[in-house]
């Protein structure tokens, strides 16, 4: 009966938090000077010294998730600079993060990170990104920009459930400088931690209470078994 019982336990918990790795699977619009440059798939242009913009789209539907817990955002970049980069992550209810900001730009370079194309995980609790003008951006988990309060808490926290991650999600990246040539968008991908919807809760909760149940009429027949057993044999 225990293990029926931890069974049911083990059922009901993992069902009571969700984790799922949601990859870039959307398509997406690039435009520049306003004009629409096409559909693409899981790569595109970032189109040098535009402003503009390019936008990616990942629609998630109906994913059966809830209140958005965690979220990271990898991203996958070749060309251009580095340093001539803005972007920012809209979520389906409106929500907006800042994820660069033209990495390595300070006062005292205003070129900022002079690389060719990044390879990085952005999440809470990630490193500053360095701004260095050759700093390494192959690898590595990074935190987003914190000015005026920009962060990937904004979408959900342990503490603080966030915005329902169920829908579309915009990626908007820019060049911001002229000079250095395109950037292409290899791909992203949004790794996302969130609670189910309650339907889904009170599924798991019943789930685990049937689960228990037969626990307890296995051991019964178990036991009744062995005492007609026992009985027989004496």
């Amino acid at each position: 009966m225990k293990k029926q019982i931890m069974l049911g336990m083990c059922l009901l918990g993992s069902l009571l938090a969700t984790h799922a790795g949601l990859f870039y699977q959307g398509t997406g619009i690039n435009t520049s000077g306003g004009t629409s440059a096409g559909t693409v798939g899981n790569s595109g242009t970032i189109y040098d010294g535009s402003p503009v913009g390019s936008f990616f789209t990942m629609d998630l539907g109906s994913a059966g998730l809830d209140n958005l817990t965690g979220i990271q955002v990898s991203l996958n970049l070749s060309g251009g600079l580095n340093g001539n980069l803005y972007s920012y992550l809209v979520a389906p209810d409106g929500t907006v993060v800042v994820l660069l900001d033209r990495p390595g730009v300070t006062g005292s370079n205003p070129f900022g990170n002079t690389q060719s194309g990044l390879n990085i995980t952005l999440a809470n609790g990630g490193s500053t990104i360095l701004t260095g003008s050759g700093s390494d951006l192959s690898t590595g988990v990074y935190a987003v920009p914190t000015a005026n309060g920009n962060s990937l808490v904004n979408f959900g926290s342990e503490a603080s459930p966030g915005v329902n991650p169920n829908g579309t999600w915009t990626l908007y990246f820019a060049d911001m400088v002229a000079g250095g040539g395109n950037e292409t968008l290899n791909g992203w991908s949004l790794d996302i931690t969130a609670v189910p919807e309650p339907v889904n809760v009170a599924m798991a909760a019943f789930g685990g209470v049937l689960v228990v149940i037969a626990g307890i009429r296995s051991f019964r027949r178990s036991r009744k078994a062995t005492q007609q057993a026992s009985w027989l044999a004496g």
